[in-house]
């Protein structure tokens, strides 16, 4: 008898898997900003994680749903492939600093789309601390 809970302790992925190394070209780093997609999310991440990505940098915007603890749970959070960054008045003040900011900033608290547009800023940022 297996249950679910030991089938998915056995999934636990581990990253990066030791048989891939790092291409020639470097790392590269996807960013995603996402909200509510908890019954999705998994296979999203094990795709981007299939493809051969670094890491993946996920913003939860006003997420209502379970999402962030889905991938906590799951063991990518741990792995250190997934890093989830919450869209929360720390990442707004940053806003500011953004080369966008003066054309959208006025318009992020309302528009998903100037919103992405900063926190990808912020991602592209991140991806360059990161070495990619």
């Amino acid at each position: 008898f297996h249950s679910r809970r030991s089938e998915a302790a056995a999934a636990v992925p581990r990253w990066p898997p030791k048989s891939q190394a790092i291409p020639t070209g470097g790392r590269v780093v996807v960013f995603s900003q996402i909200r509510d997609c908890a019954n999705v999310i998994e296979s999203f991440v094990r795709h981007y994680a299939a493809l051969g990505f670094y890491r993946l940098l996920l913003y939860l915007d006003d997420c209502e749903d379970c999402a962030a603890e889905v991938l906590q749970k799951s063991g990518w959070v741990e792995s250190g492939f997934v890093e989830l960054v919450p869209v929360d008045d720390a990442l707004r003040a940053q806003w500011p600093s953004m080369p966008s900011w003066r054309r959208v900033g006025q318009y992020a608290h309302m528009e998903v789309q100037s919103r992405q547009i900063l926190n990808n800023e912020h991602a592209l940022l991140r991806a360059r601390e990161l070495g990619a």
